[in-house]
């Protein structure tokens, strides 16, 4: 039996998570237990990435990004799957279903509720099945996303987006990524976190149409 080993990646970073409320992470790789672990171009990860993810105390995990349909639609319910049976995190970005999907993500800790959801600009040109019951949080779809934000916004007292969107290894962020930001501000994001680019790019405030 293979036994994965992740400390070592994470060794710098884990000291900051422990400490913290509140840890988020993008989960790049599929965490789909009825597959097989998988490199490069069509990713999968063990359960064991999973539950370390967990126990180290990232309590805030999206799985949108451009690799989320790798093992196609069966891949993507098996990971939800497996997020769904565990209650240490909120996971955003994919669901099961329209219900679910209108379900907003809360957590709670010393009396600060705060709202989570996370979207993808990009699938790698793969899409769900058209009689798919699953559904993704799509950059492209404004008006499901404005819904999400201004309902996670009257539940919450801190409303935070993951962006998974830009171009890779970019160290600024385009105007389609600015453009957004300011959209998902005036909707009612307090902290958007972009993800993709694989480099640092800039932190900046943004001012929100409500002021």
């Amino acid at each position: 039996i293979p036994k994965y080993l992740f400390e070592n990646a994470y060794s710098e970073l884990l000291p900051f998570v422990k400490l913290a409320d509140f840890a988020f992470i993008n989960q790049e790789t599929l965490i789909a237990p009825s597959f097989p672990p998988s490199t490069y171009p069509r990713f999968c990860s063990p359960k064991e990435m999973g539950d370390f993810v967990l126990d180290s105390g990232f309590n805030m995990i999206s799985i949108a990004n451009n690799h989320m349909l790798d093992k196609g639609e069966a891949g993507l319910r098996d990971s939800l799957n497996y997020w769904s049976g565990q209650d240490k995190a909120v996971v955003s970005g994919a669901f099961f279903d329209e219900e679910d999907m209108n379900t907003i993500r809360v957590i709670e800790k010393n009396g600060i509720k705060l709202g989570f959801l996370a979207f993808a600009s990009s699938l790698n040109g793969l899409t769900l099945p058209v009689q798919s019951s699953l559904q993704i949080a799509y950059a492209s779809d404004e008006a499901q996303l404005e819904k999400m934000i201004k309902d996670a916004r009257a539940q919450s007292d801190l409303v935070v987006v993951s962006a998974h969107w830009g171009e890779e290894y970019e160290t600024k962020p385009n105007k389609r990524q600015t453009d957004m930001a300011q959209k998902l501000a005036d909707w009612g994001a307090d902290i958007i976190i972009g993800t993709h680019p694989h480099v640092l790019q800039t932190i900046e405030e943004l001012r929100a149409s409500d002021g």
